[in-house]
């Protein structure tokens, strides 16, 4: 274990071949069209049926992942690894992993399982934004910074609609970095980066106006809220 990590391994253990349940198939459609308290029924009824299979625990944490338990999920996704089982989407556990951890509030269990997923993958847009986000909240903006410029990189490559949103975020986050190091003229570049690719994305408009009220440009500023407003923003919808 390392030490201090709950969750956490220094080596891939030998996985063990575990018959599966046709059952899961069903669960797992209905998981990916969206229809996620259905099932859950079925993963449910799986692991009453069969407690020792990762792959029901796996596919569980995935659905609670889209209602956002995060900490449910977690939890499931390592009992699904606890088990030691090959399974179709083993190779996703750490990546799984690192992002419900990071809304459960783990964030030093998310940075050791980025890190590994990183070593898998590195990369993956999705995985390098997340370790972007942990070392922005750790103050750690040098980081931050090229975690955000790699994501900038990785995600021009990949097909829309994927590769406005990664990049949009992308530019955002990287915006919020220049902004708390001081750089205020980049960090109005990068927003605005942002604003062409999704110009409709009412978030952008308002760092734009935060950001040129700090540059003392009052009457850009309204402007920026102005449409931020129009958008939808401050409506607390």
């Amino acid at each position: 274990m390392l030490e201090g990590v709950s969750g956490t391994t220094d080596a891939r253990p030998a996985l063990t071949q575990v018959a599966g349940d046709a059952r899961l198939k069903v669960g797992k459609q209905l998981l990916v069209s969206g229809r996620l308290d259905e099932s859950l029924i079925i993963f449910d009824t799986v692991i009453q049926d069969r407690p020792d299979l990762a792959r029901a625990h796996f596919l569980k944490g995935m659905a609670l992942h889209g209602k956002k338990s995060h900490a449910q999920a977690l939890s499931q996704y390592l009992k699904a690894e606890a088990l030691e089982q090959d399974f179709a989407e083993y190779g996703l556990l750490d990546y799984y992993i690192a992002w419900s951890a990071f809304y459960a509030g783990d964030s030093e269990l998310s940075r050791v399982r980025v890190e590994r997923s990183l070593q898998d993958a590195p990369e993956q847009a999705d995985t390098t934004f997340l370790a972007g986000l942990l070392a922005f909240n750790d103050d750690r903006l040098e980081a931050a910074e090229e975690s955000f410029r790699r994501v900038l990189e990785y995600a021009a490559l990949e097909p829309e609609p994927i590769r406005s949103r990664e990049l949009r975020r992308a530019w955002i986050r990287l915006s919020d970095v220049l902004a708390r190091d001081e750089r205020q003229d980049e960090a109005l570049e990068a927003i605005t980066n942002a604003i062409q690719i999704s110009p409709e994305f009412a978030e952008s408009w308002f760092r734009k106006g935060s950001l040129l009220s700090r540059l003392g440009r009052a009457s850009e500023a309204e402007e920026a809220l102005a449409r931020w407003r129009e958008l939808g923003g401050g409506s607390g919808s």
